[in-house]
């Protein structure tokens, strides 16, 4: 009984010394696409539905949230599409046209995206039990994808997207009468592309991981 005591003891002092000279630190591991390989960016309008208000905001937010995860980051902006394609006379965004578009406006690499929004959908539901008692709501589908292209090759560096559902509102009837919220639809347009801009762009960011070392 006294050894079984004794080496518990032991290894108990010794798991002590191990957590004395133990400390833990923050390590930061780089973003996935560092934008430094690409001195100067060039991008196009995003292609937004018209069911999203301030649409032409959606472009200038993406390279914001760029600018923040990577500050210095310069981009050209260049403007829709239909008006980058006529200038280099080409008829889509084609490989070829990725690269006549490094070429005639010095871009090392192009950005380019699309914003999908859905109607409002609406849902129902009442009680089979208490015909009185009944329920709606409202909700969005939004959809982000986004992509980099080197221009020197045309060759795909980076693409991602983001999709979810955001609830508009909702309203409920029952003994004791309606109550629910519903909200202004600008407000949930604009959470949802925030939301969507965080998810989609999360490898420009870094990252942070605690580690365990010995002194």
């Amino acid at each position: 009984m006294f050894r079984i005591c004794r080496h518990t003891s032991i290894l108990f002092v010794c798991s002590l010394l191990l957590v004395a000279c133990t400390k833990t630190i923050t390590v930061t591991i780089p973003p996935v696409i560092d934008l430094k390989a690409y001195p100067v960016s060039g991008v196009i309008d995003f292609n937004v539905e018209r069911t999203v208000p301030a649409k032409q905001n959606v472009t200038h937010r993406f390279i914001a949230t760029l600018q923040g995860a990577q500050p210095g980051t310069r981009f050209l902006e260049l403007g829709s599409e239909r008006a980058v394609l006529a200038e280099i006379k080409r008829e889509s965004l084609d490989l070829q046209a990725i690269k006549a578009i490094g070429s005639h406006y010095g871009v090392d690499a192009l950005l380019t995206g699309e914003l999908t929004a859905s109607e409002a959908q609406p849902s129902f539901s009442f009680d089979r039990n208490a015909l009185s008692s009944a329920s709606a709501s409202a909700s969005v589908d939004g959809n982000l994808q986004g992509k980099l292209r080197e221009t020197r090759t045309g060759a795909t560096a980076w693409t991602n997207g983001a999709h979810g559902k955001w609830s508009l509102g909702s309203v409920s009837l029952s003994n004791g009468g309606l109550s629910g919220s519903l909200s202004s639809n600008d407000k949930v347009y604009d959470k949802m592309i925030n939301e969507l801009l965080r998810v989609a762009t999360q490898d420009f960011r870094p990252t942070y991981e605690r580690r365990k070392v010995k002194d």
